[in-house]
């Protein structure tokens, strides 16, 4: 009776056929899987619920040793509605007589939600790549306006650093006349003036060159004093 209550409780289906393909027992939840009743399920054969021709079936009973397989295969209900069921099956002898043994599982949902994760892995490669492609064309516009701006920068440098040269110069020519010292005052302030907006300029060239990778350092000696006092004057002014 202990054997019966397994047998007749366990949550998987099982059924013991014999080598002709009938059923020899079969637990209640064998039969509700496959919609029958116990009762009912002991008249029929194994081609009754197994999709596949009755020599193939036979053949894969028949092939099941004592050292079992564990196989999937679909099954066909009795009101002709189908499902994945994971058989493991294995050959099990009382004297001269020959059984084999199968436990059944219906996967249908694990295959189901196994498709939906695969497919859905495969969705969010797509999006990935679809957004990788996405950066990197985003990237490639980013360095093409930035050389754009690279070039701008260069070519208005050089533009502004022209005219400027040559305001310097005549400031310098107009130094070297006679002047008043109110005249000289006002040239010193232009000349101040236009020499910190080369400065400018060529820091704006050198940004440029930066991003180039083309610029190089340079030692160049200064005056201190002659910097803040420069300063103090350009803020005075």
């Amino acid at each position: 009776s202990r054997r019966r209550a397994l047998f007749s409780n366990v949550r998987d289906g099982i059924v013991v056929l014999n080598d002709d393909g009938s059923v020899f027992e079969a637990n209640q939840r064998f039969a509700e899987m496959l919609g029958y009743t116990p009762e009912e399920i002991l008249d029929h054969h194994v081609w009754d619920w197994e999709v596949g021709t009755k020599e193939e079936i036979i053949a894969l009973i028949q092939s099941v040793t004592r050292e079992g397989r564990i196989f999937q295969r679909p099954q066909k209900r009795r009101d002709g509605s189908c499902f994945v069921a994971e058989i493991s099956s294995t050959r099990i002898e009382f004297g001269d007589k020959r059984y084999v043994l199968c436990l059944e599982h219906d996967i249908t949902d694990r295959l189901r939600l196994s498709a939906e994760l695969e497919n859905h892995r495969d969705h969010l490669k797509e999006l990935v790549e679809a957004r990788t492609h996405e950066l990197e064309e985003a990237l490639k516009v980013a360095k093409t306006a930035n050389q754009a701006k690279s070039d701008f920068l260069a070519n208005m440098s050089h533009e502004i650093r022209t005219p400027m040269n040559g305001i310097l110069g005549m400031t310098e020519v107009l130094l070297d006349t006679p002047l008043s010292d109110e005249q000289r005052e006002h040239l010193l302030i232009v000349k101040t003036s236009g020499d910190a907006l080369l400065s400018i300029i060529n820091d704006i060239l050198d940004f440029s060159k930066i991003e180039a990778g083309c610029l190089e350092l340079e030692h160049i000696p200064y005056d201190l004093p002659e910097l803040v006092a420069s300063i103090i004057a350009r803020q005075q002014t």
